[in-house]
This record gives C-alpha cells, structure tokens and sequence, in this order.
C-alpha cells in the first residue's frame, strides 16, 4: 500500500514506503489520455417532479462550501464516477440537497453522501491513520493544460486540454507529469478533507470503482435560471472555474476571489421573477475585477424590451469624456465635444457606477462605461449634454435608433482604417500597413519594402495573418521572440498552478536596416500585443498609447445550455519581455503619443506623422 502523510494541507506520497510494483503489473503506457466518456443527459426531460424550492438566506455558507468541495473534486480527484458525471446536473442537485438538509444533520454527512458514488475514496473528517492507495504500478490523474469545458469535444490539436492520463507509480514525484503526492489534505471551513489526487489504474477502470452521479427516481431538473439551484449552478461554475484556471491572480494582489463567490450565490436568493437580472449583475461586478478585456457574458434571456444606439461613440481623448465618432448624417453633435452629463447624472458620476461592471479593466474600461450611455429602448429619447470647442454648453434629446455596429465603426475609425498596404511619406520612407496585410500580400508588401530607406510600421489593428512576424524578423540580426507564455497546469487545490513555458520564434534570413518604427494604440489587443511582441524583440520602438493588456488564447465557459450561457476569458499567462506583468497594463511604447482633441476634429493622424518625423530624423544625411 502506498500512504500519504496526514495533517494540514501538507499530505504527500511517501514514495519510499513500497516503489517496487507487483510482479505481475503490465508496463505502465505513461502520458495515455483517456477518452472522455459523454456525460449523462438528463435535464429537461419530461416527466418527474421539479425540485421544491427551500429559503437559501442560511444556508448560502454551506452552499459556498459544497461548490468549493464539488469543484475540487471535478478538477482533480481522478476517478471514473468524476469523469462520467454531468457536472451542471450534480452542481444543481446538489444546491438542492445542501439547501434543504434537517439543521440537525451535519454538513459534512451530507456533503459525504452526495460524493459517495462518483468519489468513494473522498473522505470528510477523516480519522488520524494516513490515506492509502491500493497495490498497482498503474495511476490515473488529471491533466491540466488550461481549461477545455467538458460539455465541448475532446480535440488533441486544441490549445487546452483536461484528460485523465496515466502514470507510473515511480514517477509520481516528477513535477511535469501531474500531481507530486497521492492525496491533499486540507480545511474547507469546519470539514477536513482528504481528497485523492490519482488513483489506480486497473482493466481499464479507476480503482476503487465508481459510477456517475444520477439524479434520483422521479426528480425533474431545471433548465431555465429563474429556478435558484441552476442559478446557483451558473453561478459556482463561474466562480469554480475561474478560481481554478484564471492565470492572472498573482497579478491581482488586491482581489479577494475567494470572497466574491458568497455576493453571485446570494444573487440567486431574489424573487424567481428577477433573478436571471440578479445573477446577470452579480456576475457583471464580479468579473470585472479580474481586468480581462477577453471576458464575454453572453446575456441570459433577460426579456428586455428591443435595444438600439446613439448615433455617437465616446472615448478618453486628454483624460476627458469625449465624442470620438458621429453618424455622417448626425449634426447635432459634433466629433471633439465633451460629454458632461447623461439623463441629468454627470459623466464622472456616470463613470463611478458603470466602470466597475463594464467587463474592462480601467484603460478600456473608461469608453465602455461611457458608450453603456448610447444604449437605451429602441426609439427611446436620452437627454446629453455636452461643451463645445468655443467652451459652449448646450443640451440635446438623442434618440436609440441605431445598430450596434457605430460602437465598432468608432473604434475603428480612431485607427485609421482603410489605409492602402503601403504608400511612401517621402523619397524614403515607407508606410507600410501591416495590420491589413494577407499571407499571399506578403511578399509583394516586401518587395516594396525592399526600395525603402526607412519605414513607418502599422500595427495599430488586428492583424491578418501570423506570417508578419517573419516581415518583423526582417529588422533584428538574429531570431525574434514572441511575449513570454505560459499554460497554467493545476495539479493540486492546496497548491498554486505550474506555468508551462509556451515558445514562438521567428527568422529571416533577408534582413533590413535602417530607422523603423511600430505604430500601437490603447485598442490594441490580444494577437495585435502578440505581434507588437516580436516587434519589441525585433528592437523596432513603438510610438502610440499603451495597449490592452489582454494577450492569450481565449476559452469558454458554457454556463448553461437553455437559454444558452457563455462566458470567455484569457485562458493563458503571457509576461512583457522583462518578465514583468502584462495582464492589464499591456505594452508600454517607447514615444508615449495619445490622440489629442484637435486631432480628432481635424480627423488627422497625428501618430503616423510623429512617427515619419522621428525616422526622418535618424535617416543618415
């Protein structure tokens, strides 16, 4: 038998107990994944009878913790009863069970109980004696590479991964493998946990035996979030997932997020009428503040009446609210304004209630709370008032009568679209417009990149092809670089995720030189960071506003099926060349060049013609 050492949260495998397998044990196929089997299907079926609603207000803590156990155990205790179970169906069983337990039966029996089946090995206040694992060469564990939704098809060529693989027993003490110990011992409130993290691998099932969660006989499960315990099940599957895959805590230091399960729980405690809004707003509060400019919520059929649009996007321009796009045929306001009240609320009380819900962190953050303004019921009437460049106050009654596409058109248009690939600024200098740049473009773009002395780099938008990072390899004497990567690899609830080192590089053996500058903005994001990533480590400068700060391949989360319930985030840790943070504070450029007011009237790009100055400059005489 192999033990682990009990007490706290420090219980390990202890390897020297017995390492030599049996005789008989097959040689070990190390690192086979296991197919996922499909989860069991049963919401929405009809028949049975719907679970009876139980007041939630005393028993939000005890919910609290049986969402903190459920995900624990789904991420990493390796048992086929966990693979097989439909998680949402258990998590909203569960709320169900917990809620509606005597007072007099203690939490953890009842916590016990719901396990028994899919996670037999699981022990709750366990006894003194260490845990043990059956004879066997052959272990089974999770592996983590991201998160992958178990509700989506497996696919080995996706970014992200969680399978169950298998290990030898000798080598469960190597870090790249999987977890470094058989069991994490740890407090979850008044309960003490003994959690296995592998178990044995025997004919092709884990050992002990297990078998998916089943709702009982005759119970009718929810499927639509006006019923609490799906709520509550959106709700934990948010909060569970995030807590265990988010990259970016480290770089939150001021973010409590074990905190903020207890206020998306309390959500679903609000009349069944109003609670899809509730959870919606929970939701909205909470997830800002993890400052993920990838973050989507997909709205829960909310039945609002039809929505429509100011003709006029706004944005930070000098540190003031200001309109930054209006419809061509839009008189009344005028490009360069400044936007000083809504409704009778003034800006910078608008701001201080629709920032910290706007899904942003506070660099994009700051337009998004503003352009929430141009939302309203179709047809509706807002009243704005605004200063114009002559420091006239005047007032206008705006109506809800557009499309949603004015808000992109207007973060487009701060960018320059529509440029031509290249055009010369003078005898020497190229522009050249690598954002629009298609893969069959390239080598023509180059050869006209070719006859240039200096050259003027557009990187302002999201590029189209990831061939431009060879273009950028062009200007650096060796082999380029992208942003340092990292996919985050939980092993073990009591203990924080390895980071597993993603590399990108490129060359080209053609090179360039001479002065040669990137053009970014604040609205660079993602796969245009990742691009003006190889441009730094090509040693090309960058002049413009600091970009997003939201790099890394998104994933999803799907948080209920009817109505459909999605949230994304950035599912990978990328760091700035100097290994300090990027999440949130993106890429800082060499020439600090925000857009001003006067540029904005005058509809002038006075980034690009910083730029053609500053290579002008350096162009040998």
């Amino acid at each position: 038998m192999l033990a682990a050492c009990g007490g706290g949260s420090g219980g390990s495998v202890s390897p020297s107990s017995n390492t030599t397998p049996p005789p008989a044990d097959p040689p070990v196929e190390v690192g086979r994944a296991l197919l996922r089997p499909a989860p069991l299907q049963t919401a929405g079926k009809s028949g049975g009878t719907a679970l009876a609603e139980v007041p939630l207000g005393s028993r939000l803590g005890d919910l609290a913790s049986f969402a903190r156990l459920a995900f624990q155990v789904q991420f990493y205790h390796p048992s086929d009863g966990v693979a097989e179970t439909n998680w949402d169906e258990f998590l909203q069983y569960g709320m169900y069970s917990v809620a509606s337990r005597p007072a007099a039966e203690p939490l953890a029996t009842r916590l016990s109980a719901l396990f028994s089946t899919m996670a037999p090995a699981l022990r709750l206040d366990p006894d003194a004696s260490p845990a043990t694992l059956p004879d066997g060469r052959a272990l089974v564990a999770w592996y983590h590479r991201g998160y992958v939704d178990r509700l989506e098809p497996y696919d080995p060529e996706q970014a992200y991964e969680n399978v169950r693989k298998l290990l030898d027993r000798n080598s469960l003490e190597m870090p790249t493998q999987g977890p470094t110990r058989s069991h994490a011992r740890y407090r979850l409130g008044d309960i003490e946990v003994e959690l296995p993290l592998v178990q044995v691998w025997r004919n092709e099932h884990s050992v002990p035996a297990s078998r998916g969660f089943e709702p009982p006989a005759g119970v009718q499960l929810a499927v639509h979030v006006t019923d609490p315990y799906l709520c509550l099940t959106v709700a934990a599957k948010a909060w569970g997932t995030l807590r265990h895959f988010f990259p970016y805590f480290p770089d939150l230091p001021q973010l409590d997020w074990e905190a903020e399960l207890a206020p998306l729980l309390k959500a679903c405690d609000a009349p069944a009428a109003e609670r899809p809004e509730s959870l919606f707003q929970a939701m909205r509060l909470a997830l800002t503040k993890l400052q993920d400019n990838h973050v989507g919520l997909t709205p829960l059929d909310l039945n609002r009446p039809a929505q429509g649009r100011l003709p006029l996007r706004f944005d930070r321009i000098e540190g003031r609210a200001t309109v930054s796009l209006a419809r061509a045929d839009f008189t009344d306001v005028k490009v360069g304004d400044e936007l000083l009240s809504i409704n009778g609320v003034s800006s910078s009380d608008w701001l201080a209630r629709e920032m910290p819900k706007t899904l942003r962190n506070p660099h994009l953050g700051f337009a998004a709370a503003l352009n929430a303004a141009t939302l309203a019921p179709k047809d509706s009437l807002v009243s704005m008032e605004f200063r114009d460049a002559n420091g006239q106050v005047y007032e206008r009654q705006l109506r809800a009568n557009q499309g949603s596409d004015i808000i992109v058109e207007g973060a487009q248009a701060l960018l320059f679209p529509g440029k031509p690939l290249t055009y010369w600024l003078d005898a020497d200098t190229l522009y050249v417009n690598l954002s629009d740049m298609l893969p069959e473009q390239r080598q023509s773009v180059e050869a006209e990149m070719d006859k240039a002395r200096a050259w003027v780099l557009d990187l302002r938008r999201y590029p189209k092809t990831f061939a431009l990072n060879q273009t950028l390899a062009r200007f650096a004497a060796g082999q380029i670089r992208a942003l340092p990567m990292n996919m985050v690899q939980p092993f073990d609830p009591t203990q924080p995720p390895r980071r597993l080192p993603e590399l990108q590089n490129a060359e080209a053996s053609k090179k360039l030189k001479g002065p040669v500058i990137a053009l970014c903005a604040a609205q660079s994001q993602s796969f245009n960071e990742h691009m003006l990533g190889f441009a730094q480590s090509a040693g090309i400068p960058l002049i413009g506003e600091r970009t997003s700060g939201a790099n890394g391949d998104m994933t999803s989360i799907r948080l209920s099926q009817n109505p459909a319930f999605n949230l994304t985030f950035t599912g990978l840790e990328v760091r700035r060349h100097d290994g300090s943070g990027f999440h949130a504070r993106g890429l800082q450029p060499d020439i600090v060049m925000p857009r001003s007011t006067q540029s904005l009237r005058q509809g002038s790009d006075e980034v690009l013609m910083a730029a053609h100055a500053w290579v002008r400059e350096r162009l040998p005489r």
